[in-house]
C-alpha cells in the first residue's frame, strides 16, 4: 500500500516536478493549489 501525501504548491512546474519525484519514491500523491 502506498503512502499518502498532500502536496500544497500554486507554482505549476513544482506542482509537476514534485509530484513525478514523489510518485517515482512510491508515494501516492494529492495536490492541492492553495491552502484555501
Amino acid at each position: 500500500m502506498a503512502k499518502k501525501i498532500l502536496l500544497v504548491e500554486d507554482e505549476e512546474i513544482m506542482v509537476e516536478l514534485l509530484n513525478k519525484k514523489l510518485s517515482k519514491e512510491g508515494y501516492e500523491v494529492f495536490v492541492a493549489r492553495d491552502g484555501k
